[in-house]
C-alpha cells in the first residue's frame, strides 16, 4: 500500500488561471511548447517544497485578467498494490502525516488535502506563502460556492508540508549540477554510497581456472 497524488488544482499561476488535473499511478504530461507542462510541475514544486522563488511574473495575467494571488490545492489518497484507492492510510503514513491533517472524503475514505496560497507582502515588498488543511475536497465548480478557489480554509499549517518532498530536475543541465553538489538531493544520495573496490591480478593460472 502506498500514497498517490490524485488531484491538483491551480489558480493564478503563470499561464494557468484555473485548472484541475487528475493523476493516475503513472502519469505522462504531453503537449506542445507553452502548453503548460512546466507550469504544472512548478506548481507541484511550489506546494511541496521551498525551493521555488516567486516573482511578479509568476502571477497570472492576460488582457482581461490580472491575478494577485496564487492558489494550489493538492489531494493525496491511499492506494493498494494495484493502485486502487483504499479506505485508510497505513499506520506508517498516518504517523508521518499525523492524524490531525488526515480528513475524510464524501465516501468515508481517508484523504490528505492541503492548500498553498501565495500573496504579496506589501510591508516587506516580498511574497508570503501559507498552507492550509483542506477539510473537505469539494467540486471544481458549483453554483452555490462558485469555483473551488473561492472557498477559504481556516486551519493553517504551522510549518510547511515537507513529508512528501518533490524534486524538480530540468533536463541534463540540472542533473549534472545536482551530481556535483553534495548538498543536493542526488548529491546526498551519491555521497552516502559506500563503494567496495576489489583488485584482482589475473595470472595465466587464474585464466586457466576460469
Amino acid at each position: 500500500m502506498g500514497l498517490q497524488l490524485k488531484s491538483l488544482r491551480v489558480h493564478g499561476f503563470r499561464g494557468i488561471d484555473n485548472l484541475e488535473v487528475d493523476f493516475e499511478p503513472t502519469t505522462v504530461l504531453v503537449g506542445t511548447n507553452n502548453a503548460g507542462k512546466t507550469t504544472i510541475l512548478k506548481s507541484l514544486q511550489l506546494a511541496l517544497s521551498n525551493s521555488l522563488q516567486i516573482t511578479d511574473d509568476d502571477f497570472h495575467y492576460s488582457d482581461a485578467i490580472i491575478r494577485n494571488k496564487i492558489v494550489i490545492d493538492i489531494l493525496f489518497i491511499s492506494v493498494d498494490e494495484e493502485g486502487k484507492q483504499i479506505a485508510e492510510f497505513e499506520d506508517k503514513w498516518a504517523t508521518v502525516l499525523t492524524v490531525n491533517r488526515i480528513t475524510i472524503d464524501s465516501e468515508g475514505k481517508q484523504i490528505l488535502a492541503f492548500r498553498t496560497v501565495v500573496e504579496e507582502n506589501l510591508l516587506r515588498k516580498s511574497y508570503k506563502k501559507k498552507q492550509f488543511i483542506i477539510d473537505e475536497w469539494g467540486d471544481f465548480y458549483n453554483e452555490e460556492d462558485d469555483f473551488w478557489y473561492s472557498k477559504n480554509y481556516d486551519q493553517e499549517l504551522s510549518f510547511y508540508f515537507d513529508e512528501i518532498p518533490f524534486f524538480y530536475l530540468d533536463a541534463n543541465r540540472d542533473i549534472l549540477d545536482d551530481l556535483k553538489n553534495k548538498t543536493s538531493f542526488l548529491g546526498k544520495i551519491l555521497s552516502s554510497i559506500i563503494y567496495n573496490m576489489i583488485i584482482r591480478n589475473h595470472s595465466s593460472k587464474d585464466k586457466l581456472k576460469q
